[in-house]
């Protein structure tokens, strides 16, 4: 499928590739040979959908797959097994589901962007905390469409959103400070931030 969305390596020097309404691929450069995983609706061992936004190769080599509107997919390569998390959110469930980036921190905990907010998810027990933009407190999330996740070599989070710029959350304080557009060299010239990435000298 030509719409590739994201792309992952594993340890066996394995390259994964999500794609949008094609599933998900896998190439080996031993053979030249692709695999193709696409889902069936109703299925529980494959993809929830084979709309494929994001992906992450977690330090155990247990690929997490976000997709857009069906949730959170778990794969475990060496057994060819799926799982499936739904952000069990009363608000905004499909907005929640609608999975943009994951970031994995050193507690294992994941951090997900999607276009319902924030959500922090615990793979040990399968729960979420959802963060959310609220419009009479400053220390919110700036703007609930996150495309982009990164945690920096100082461990601050930062988000990149689809409409309010750049937000860093402060993980102790539980707070969140945005950086909106402006002509500031220093700060975004844009509201919408797709990719955030980190130089060697600790760069955004």
């Amino acid at each position: 499928h030509w719409s590739i969305r994201d792309i992952s390596s594993d340890n066996a020097n394995g390259i994964w590739i999500a794609t949008y309404a094609g599933g998900l691929n896998y190439y080996h450069p031993k053979g030249s040979i692709f695999s193709h995983i696409t889902g069936e609706y109703g299925t529980n061992n494959t993809l929830s959908s084979n709309k494929i936004s994001s992906m992450l190769m977690d330090k155990e080599e247990i690929l997490w797959i976000g997709t857009e509107g069906r949730g959170l997919n778990r794969y475990d390569k060496n057994l060819g097994a799926f799982q499936h998390f739904r952000n069990p959110t009363n608000v905004g469930s499909a907005a929640f589901s609608n999975i943009k980036s994951i970031t994995e921190a050193d507690n294992g905990i994941f951090w997900i962007g999607s276009f319902g907010g924030l959500s922090s998810f615990d793979q040990k027990t399968g729960s979420y905390t959802n963060f959310v933009h609220k419009p009479q407190d400053t220390n919110s999330l700036s703007f609930n469409q996150i495309h982009s996740t990164l945690i920096d070599k100082s461990g601050n989070l930062w988000l990149g959103t689809n409409g309010g710029g750049l937000d860093l959350y402060d993980r102790e304080l539980k707070i969140f400070k945005p950086f909106p557009a402006s002509d500031d060299p220093s700060i975004p010239v844009s509201s919408n931030i797709n990719v955030i990435l980190e130089s060697k000298d600790g760069k955004l």
